[in-house]
């Protein structure tokens, strides 16, 4: 009896048999290892009796997965020594997986609380970070999700103030990965030390780690966000250089001096997917995309309490790139912005849908020399929390293709009523179905209004334009307290009869002035060309306590485009506007509007704060204020 072996790949045709073997005996041992073609093969064994086919057998086989090779990495859960070098060196010692299929697994079985704070000792500025780890490939680095291992640490790897200039700022990254590829990462946490329950950090003895001198934290650090110090700023705790094929997921970071996840490098980042991520209380951005990174999927993420913004797209070199960006399925709470797109190099080809947000939601400035392009911000909607800006709530500026649809932003009618603004866009433009809740503008400005769609946009009042000039302000059942002609030591007697004093109750800045220049929106010229510029502090006293209108007037006399001077503005220690853009507001140079904010007065004074925003200084030109 013979039996006749035949195999070809499943799938196949049976034209494509292929006799491999004809055996002489009925039981046989089959090495199959060098036989199977990826994919499996299907085997025919036909039993031969005198040369007749007698019975047929299929056999299906497939080459088995070779197991992932696996390194548990041996450290101290309740140790509060540094262990840093001890697992660096059982990390370097690991090799490569070559086969993508099969990475290798590292496990950190233990859980618990690490200590990591790199090798201090002999590299105290942090520069060669915590775990640096270089041209790694196949790896898959974890930990039991029920038991999560937590790397931490105790302080920043720069001493706080002294003579600390930029090539002293701390590189101490607590996962530092440079040209790696097919890379895993999940179910880890990182805990840097820029947090305190409560008050602000630094505000008291109470609220100062013991690395931090009183008397030198942000006035603008507030209770439940980290503190910003550039010293400090790129202590990450995931830093992605020159990384392909890179997955996070389900791992979180928490008071982080830095960002949660930084991503660049050169050569480019490509094809990272940060999924299912926790990121919480950094003191820069949540995620950070720079310079050089392609091809990167966001989804699932939540990142709270971000000091700067929730996701920052900022190439710092002309030749850098950020390309073929999506963010889905996300929760984006940032200080300052959800998304934030300027930098100098090319943004182009994002795709940001289905995601809640705070901050002062999208900002993406291009440039005349480096547009912009193919930008979807769809099904997008504003959680909770307030609008403080009189900025448009999405911004676009030299950006060709722009769709902008579905998105739900309840602006408060007591800000700008600017629900989207276009400036310098061209290409295809598409505005629908957008829900602003109260009425709001969408405003263009050296932008083709022929080629944009704009429709089912509710509420919308004045659709295309330019800042429509300011009606005169109602002051019926308001008495004047205070008038002042700020920046001049003389009083101004105004065409109505009212005097506005001298300039007084005043701490800060500095008072200059311009001559011969009309300025649009007022009869007033020369009480507006007097002006005070410069961070400044007017504490109004002798106040009667109850409800008061504060009125400030500003004219931009020196920049002649948006966003060239943005500050903020503080009343009573309340943010009342964050970068606010007089010429953004006006439309023009020297052209005069008008800000009229309700305020309570409690203890028989007013405080107003005017500090630097993200550009140039604060500038001032007129107060009133009335009694209700």
């Amino acid at each position: 009896m013979n039996i006749k072996i035949f195999k070809r790949p499943l799938e196949a045709p049976a034209s494509k048999n292929r006799l491999i073997a004809v055996l002489e005996q009925s039981r046989f041992d089959l090495l199959l290892d060098n036989l199977l073609a990826e994919g499996g093969n299907l085997f025919t064994l036909h039993r031969e009796v005198n040369g007749q086919t007698i019975e047929v057998i299929e056999i299906t086989a497939r080459r088995l997965t070779v197991p992932s090779s696996i390194y548990e990495i041996d450290y101290d859960p309740n140790s509060e020594e540094d262990q840093t070098l001890h697992i660096l060196s059982q990390l370097n010692a690991i090799p490569n997986s070559e086969d993508p299929e099969n990475p290798h697994i590292i496990r950190f079985s233990k859980g618990g609380r690490v200590k990591a704070e790199g090798d201090r000792q002999n590299d105290p500025k942090g520069k060669n970070g915590v775990f640096s780890l270089r041209n790694k490939r196949g790896w898959h680095i974890t930990t039991d999700p029920e038991n999560p291992v937590c790397f931490y640490t105790t302080a920043p790897a720069v001493p706080y103030g002294g003579n600390v200039n930029k090539g002293n700022y701390s590189h101490r990254r607590t996962w530092w990965f440079h040209q790696c590829e097919n890379l895993r990462v999940s179910n880890i946490r990182v805990e840097g030390s820029n947090y305190t329950e409560g008050p602000l950090l630094g505000s008291s003895q109470e609220h100062t780690p013991g690395f931090w001198p009183l008397g030198k934290s942000n006035p603008e650090d507030r209770a439940g966000f980290p503190a910003y110090v550039p010293y400090w700023e790129l202590e990450h705790a995931f830093d992605l250089r020159g990384c392909k094929n890179v997955v996070l997921e389900n791992v979180s970071t928490f008071g982080t001096w830095g960002d949660g996840v930084y991503i660049g490098g050169k050569p480019a980042s490509e094809n990272i997917q940060i999924l299912n991520c926790h990121l919480k209380w950094a003191g820069r951005q949540g995620i950070a995309m720079a310079n050089h990174c392609r091809n990167v999927l966001i989804d699932g993420v939540r990142i709270d309490n971000a000091k700067r913004s929730a996701i920052d797209m900022e190439p710092h070199s002309a030749d850098g790139v950020v390309q073929g960006v999506e963010i889905r399925n996300s929760a984006l709470f940032g200080f300052l912005n959800a998304v934030a797109a300027g930098g100098r190099g090319d943004v182009s080809d994002v795709y940001i849908h289905d995601n809640t947000y705070r901050g002062s939601t999208l900002r993406c400035y291009g440039k005349e020399a480096l547009r912009r392009k193919n930008w979807r911000w769809i099904n997008n909607r504003r959680d909770k929390g307030g609008y403080g800006s009189p900025l448009g709530a999405a911004i676009f500026s030299y950006v060709d293709n722009v769709q902008y649809e579905g998105n739900y932003d309840p602006i408060s009618e007591t800000q700008s009523r600017i629900g989207l603004e276009l400036n310098d866009c061209g290409g295809e433009i598409v505005v629908v179905n957008n829900n602003f809740v109260n009425p709001s503008r969408i405003v263009t400005r050296n932008t083709d209004r022929s080629k944009m769609m704009i429709k089912g946009n509710t509420p919308i009042f004045n659709e295309l334009g330019t800042v429509v000039p300011q009606e005169p302000l109602d002051l019926s059942g308001f008495t004047p307290v205070y008038l002042i002609n700020v920046g001049s030591s003389s009083a101004y007697t105004a065409t109505n009869g009212r005097v506005y004093e001298a300039d007084h109750f005043v701490k800060g800045g500095s008072v200059s002035g311009k001559t011969g220049i009309n300025i649009a929106n007022t009869s007033e010229d020369a009480l507006y060309l007097q002006f005070r510029q410069g961070e400044m502090q007017y504490k109004l006293t002798g106040l009667q306590n109850g409800n008061y209108l504060l009125v400030l007037y500003f004219s931009e006399h020196y920049h002649t485009g948006p966003y060239q001077r943005t500050f903020h503005i503080n009343v009573q220690g309340e943010r009342r506007a964050s970068d606010y853009d007089i010429w953004g507001r006006a439309g023009a140079s020297h052209s005069l509007v008008r800000e009229a904010i309700p305020v309570r007065v409690e203890r028989g004074q007013l405080l107003l704060e005017l500090s630097t925003g993200l550009s140039d200084q604060p500038l001032l030109n007129a107060i009133e204020l009335y009694k209700q």
